[in-house]
């Protein structure tokens, strides 16, 4: 729930009225973010158990994957996928071979951090979620 995470989570939120729950690993980011009113576990997003956890949470259809580190990105996904394959990917990259690696790992959404930050990504990630409905709706 850094600031990407944050403005990502801000327009989904507002713009989208999705209910959206952040995470974020420093127990001190979550109190201070729950203090202002938003929705965050404290919890390691690259940690497979976190995502086995919410395996049986049929509520989750759009994964935003906004952490600082492209191989934390990677390997959230890859726990995130096994776990909820029935949703939507959306993904930030730095850099032109991560925004390749990232789109051929099959996330539906990836924007290069800058463009925008979290704004872009959350209109990516929206646009990646109504994508996946209309898939499902096709079956």
């Amino acid at each position: 729930m850094g600031r990407i995470g944050r403005r990502a989570y801000d327009q989904l939120a507002d713009d989208y009225q999705f209910n959206v729950i952040g995470v974020d690993n420093s127990e001190f980011r979550v109190e201070n973010l729950q203090s202002r009113g938003y929705n965050v576990l404290e919890a390691d997003a690259s940690d497979a158990e976190f995502w086995k956890r919410l395996k049986d949470d049929q509520d989750v259809e759009l994964v935003v994957l906004a952490m600082p580190s492209h191989g934390v990105n990677v390997e959230a996904y890859h726990y995130a996928l096994e776990a909820k394959s029935e949703c939507a990917f959306a993904a930030v990259a730095q850099y032109v071979d991560e925004y390749r690696e990232l789109k051929a790992l099959g996330i539906d959404k990836v924007i290069n951090v800058y463009d925008g930050a979290g704004e872009t990504l959350a209109e990516h990630a929206y646009d990646a979620f109504i994508n996946m409905k209309r898939k499902d709706a096709a079956r």
